[in-house]
This record gives C-alpha cells, sequence and structure tokens, in this order.
C-alpha cells in the first residue's frame, strides 16, 4: 500500500474520467493502457456505471464505463487491496458481455470488453507498473480469445520511480500521464508537461478538485469533536463519520486517529457497513 496520496481519491479520478471537457486525456490514457491507436476510439461516450438492470444487481456499479462503436472500456479505481476483489472486478466485465446479447442474437457481433484497474498497491507482487490478463490455455500459453482483456496498472510502483525516468517517458507514456496523480511538486510538473496543453487542462482540473477536498472534504479532528462524534455512546455517529471517511478512500490509520478508534473497532464498523449493503 502506497502513502496517502491526496489526488488519488477515487472521486477525484473519477470526475477526471468522467469530465467531458477532458474527452482527449481519457482517450490518451485508454490507448497508452491497450496499446490502441487514437484512430482505434470511435465516438468514446460514458455510459450509465450500474452494470445490470437486474434485480441481483441493481445497486452494483462500475466506477467509470465507456462505450465506442465496437468496445466496452470499464476503469476501476482500487484503493484497498481484499480478498474478493478480482471477482467483483470480473463480475463487471461479465456483465458487459451479457448486457449485449438478447435471446436469439447472434454471438458474433459481441463488442469487446476491456477493463483498466488503477491499483493502489501491486496486485501481483511481482514490481511491475503493468499487468495485461487475457484468457489464455495455461500450459501452451496460448490464447484462448481475445474477447476480454484486463490491464492493472500499479501506482505503487510509479510512486517509487524517479521522476528523471518518468521525464524522459515518450509522451502519452501510461507512466507521464497517471503520474499527475501521484506528484504535487509543481516544478516537476512543469519540466514532465511543458508545452503540453492537454496535460495543462488536467493539472488545471486537478488543483481545483485538490482545493475542493481541502476546504471541504477533509476531516478535522477539532470539528469532529464539535459535532460529539467522540461522546460516550455515539457509537452510530462514528460508524457514520467511519463509513463516509471509506467512501472517500483515506487512510484507515488516519481513520483511527481522528476517531480515536481502535483497528478491531473499524474492523468491525467495515464489517456491519458489507452486511447493510449485502
Amino acid at each position: 500500500m502506497i502513502e496517502e496520496q491526496p489526488l488519488l481519491k477515487d472521486k477525484v479520478i473519477k470526475k477526471i474520467f468522467t469530465d467531458k471537457d477532458l474527452i482527449e486525456y481519457q482517450i490518451m490514457i485508454i490507448c497508452a493502457a491497450f496499446g490502441f491507436d487514437r484512430k482505434d476510439i470511435v465516438d468514446l461516450k460514458i455510459i450509465d456505471p450500474k452494470v445490470s438492470n437486474n434485480i441481483k444487481s441493481k445497486d452494483v456499479e462500475m466506477d467509470i464505463g465507456y462505450e465506442t462503436n465496437d468496445k466496452y472500456i470499464n476503469i476501476e479505481i482500487n484503493y484497498n487491496k481484499y480478498k474478493e476483489l478480482f471477482i467483483k472486478n470480473d463480475y463487471y466485465i461479465c456483465n458487459l458481455i451479457i448486457r449485449q446479447r438478447h435471446p436469439g442474437e447472434s454471438y458474433k457481433d459481441l463488442k469487446k470488453v476491456y477493463q483498466l484497474n488503477i491499483d493502489n498497491f501491486d496486485c501481483f507482487n511481482a514490481n511491475k507498473f503493468i499487468y495485461k490478463s487475457m484468457l489464455m490455455e495455461t500450459s501452451l500459453h496460448k490464447l484462448r480469445d481475445d474477447l476480454v482483456t484486463i490491464v492493472d496498472v500499479n501506482l505503487a510502483f510509479l510512486i517509487e520511480t524517479d521522476y528523471n525516468i518518468i521525464r524522459k517517458e515518450k509522451d502519452r507514456s501510461l507512466e507521464k500521464l497517471l503520474y499527475i496523480f501521484i506528484c504535487k511538486e509543481n516544478n516537476i510538473l512543469d519540466d514532465i508537461y511543458k508545452n503540453d496543453e492537454i496535460m495543462e487542462k488536467v493539472r488545471e482540473k486537478l488543483n481545483d478538485l485538490d482545493s475542493e477536498f481541502n476546504d471541504g472534504l477533509y476531516y478535522n479532528r477539532q470539528e469532529l469533536l464539535n459535532r460529539g462524534a467522540f461522546d460516550e455512546g455515539k457509537k452510530e455517529t462514528i460508524k457514520e463519520v467511519a463509513e463516509k471517511m471509506l467512501e472517500e478512500s483515506m487512510d484507515e490509520d488516519l481513520i483511527i486517529e481522528l476517531l480515536g478508534i481502535t483497528k478491531e473497532e473499524l474492523t468491525e464498523i467495515k464489517a456491519e457497513i458489507e452486511t447493510s449493503e449485502n
């Protein structure tokens, strides 16, 4: 797990990846992640994040979903690693395939599904920046089909990379495009993104979002005290505040410190939240 990074909040990234003014940046990320040419992305549009109208899935949402003339693209921001994470992300992929076909229709016109996981950790513990997964035969390592492609990006690797290496990366590399989320040093960003109008626009949006978080979305211990979150018997209030902090992907150690609770109590709160969601 990497250290707390203010711009790595899932809500910040979601806003960047759903901002219509930043469509070219979004296309650049998709092309760099999956090896597409710009001409491969035709009529990119944001789709409803709800994975299905099925009653069993009505409250399940992707982080960001796109559709083109021949592709579905799902981007997931995975801040914490947990046991069911891969299954959850696979569930989105399966639904993007299922939603395309109605009884009696052919399978030949299914759009391919691409999933980009922007991870706050090294999901395969191999100290790589990027991992690509497809449906393969295990002994022959032959591709079964190319209907699904999954790319995991390890931002923890990127944070440990010297910025001079990033600076030397080719323009539009995935490393360069995502480095903006983990660096707040303006002189470094000026150097990396000089004369790049698209990245300057992203920087401007991120600065606005960062100020928004600093002004209204970060928590102050005294404010919480004033709200009574620490009073004896106010467990429900603590739970509500903890739930909001978890939604904002706040570091769990910081939640524990601010709320004055133990790790075990936070684990119990998380379990209660998960139970109520199921």
